[in-house]
């Protein structure tokens, strides 16, 4: 029998993951309000939340095949853990040509990355993307040339600007120029507490105060970056020397 805190949370979670479906365009009317009468049906929910914290952390939708929920399992920096709700089309099968692949650039930390490369990861390959972590250090030139190769090639870009005012460690608004000038597609988020430069102002970012926040909005929004701004303009290939 499901805990009291498992049916909370899953209601919740799938209440607001059907809102956000909703208002990005990822769903229509009839199929908000075939899941909002579904929520309303106890045994129905507490089926849900079996499935979803057994082994497989995943739920097929009765009565709408090709549909499930998948329960990610996310950290925070330190010792903290959350879950993330996602939503999936199992009956989407026609395979990709190849991988979508992103330049992923942040502070390296090894708490974040215990957590960030973690979420990321588990996030990831929900969408089929492949991540690859810049290694900057802002100085070597022949590095400097490589990360411009890996930006101008990859299909997007993502930064996070966590721990990077103090110490100054202001390599990930580097990488997020370079992506500018290459013309490459990037998301930018940006913990609460860093500055946030001037020069940056006219950049779209995805503010968060803690990982959970972060990629709940994430989660929201790739599905529609990808068709709008990764298929729009497509992997270049690698620049020779």
């Amino acid at each position: 029998m499901p805990r009291p805190s498992q049916v909370n949370f899953v209601k919740d979670s799938f209440r607001r993951l059907v809102e956000t479906l909703f208002m990005t365009g990822q769903i229509d009317t009839p199929t908000r309000r075939a899941y909002e009468h579904q929520l309303r049906r106890r045994r129905w929910v507490e089926d849900l939340v079996a499935d979803l914290y057994g082994p497989r952390g995943e739920a097929a939708i009765s009565d709408m095949p090709g549909i499930k929920l998948v329960l990610l399992p996310m950290r925070e920096i330190g010792r903290g853990r959350f879950n993330l709700l996602i939503y999936k089309r199992t009956n989407d099968v026609a395979p990709r040509r190849r991988a979508v692949r992103c330049l992923v650039g942040h502070r390296f930390t090894g708490e974040i990355e215990e957590s960030f490369r973690w979420n990321l990861r588990n996030l990831f390959e929900i969408f089929g993307i492949e991540e690859e972590y810049s290694g900057f250090d802002g100085a070597a030139v022949n590095i400097i040339d490589d990360l411009r190769n890996k930006i101008a090639t990859c299909d997007f870009c993502l930064f996070d600007n966590r721990e990077t005012t103090s110490p100054s460690k202001p390599n990930v608004y580097i990488e997020a120029g370079m992506a500018f000038a290459l013309g490459r597609p990037f998301i930018f988020c940006h913990y609460r507490r860093e500055v946030w430069p001037s020069d940056f102002s006219n950049v779209f970012y995805l503010s968060y105060r803690n990982y959970k926040e972060l990629f709940q909005k994430l989660y929201a929004r790739l599905p529609i970056f990808l068709d709008n701004k990764v298929a729009s303009t497509g992997r270049r290939t690698r620049p020779t020397s």
